[in-house]
């Protein structure tokens, strides 16, 4: 069970990320604290950078 809900959250990180980054931007760029606002900008730079991996890997393919 384990091993099929890491492979689940695996396969649809950067669709989990993009909601929760939605959620925050809903308050339209009026973060109510650093917090959140450091969140945001760490999830947008961490789907960037799991996008670029997944065109690397099409690209070697891997």
């Amino acid at each position: 069970m384990k091993k099929f809900l890491k492979n689940i959250i695996l396969n649809n990180i950067v669709k989990i990320l993009i909601v929760y980054q939605k959620n925050l931007e809903s308050k339209e760029f009026v973060f109510n604290s650093y917090i959140d606002q450091t969140i945001y900008f760490e999830i947008d730079y961490l789907v960037k950078l799991i996008k670029e991996k997944k065109r690397e890997d099409e690209k070697n393919g891997i």
